[in-house]
């Protein structure tokens, strides 16, 4: 019973975020502050967070050392954190390259595409 309570809510966690994710991506994707190095630095220091989870969560050393029951769900979990942390730490900044470069129904229908995927 246990293992179905974590399940749950490690695939809630995890669902919150790619919501958040696509809420993030549609709306919040405003800047006001200039381009700088340290933003940029900044923002691939909170990046690394999900890239590095999604390459240690997966060997054969940590799969071993948990149960395979909770494998999965452990890791669902921990992926939901890490895209919260890198939502959460991320600081948007300009210029906006789709803006310029084509009109916004070109963008949109790769957002809304990759939505429905």
């Amino acid at each position: 019973m246990l293992y179905f309570i974590f399940s749950v809510v490690a695939y809630l966690v995890g669902m919150s975020s790619l919501f958040y994710f696509f809420w993030f991506v549609e709306f919040r994707d405003t800047a006001t502050i200039p381009f700088n190095s340290e933003l940029v630095l900044s923002n691939i220091a909170v990046f690394l967070v999900f890239p590095l989870q999604h390459s240690i969560l997966p060997r054969k050393f940590i799969k071993e050392r948990i149960s395979p029951y909770l494998h999965r769900s452990l890791y669902v979990l921990t992926s939901g954190i890490a895209l919260w942390i890198v939502l959460l730490g991320w600081k948007n900044f300009g210029p906006f390259l789709y803006r310029d470069v084509a009109p916004p129904w070109f963008f949109n229908i790769f957002f809304y595409a990759a939505l429905v995927l």
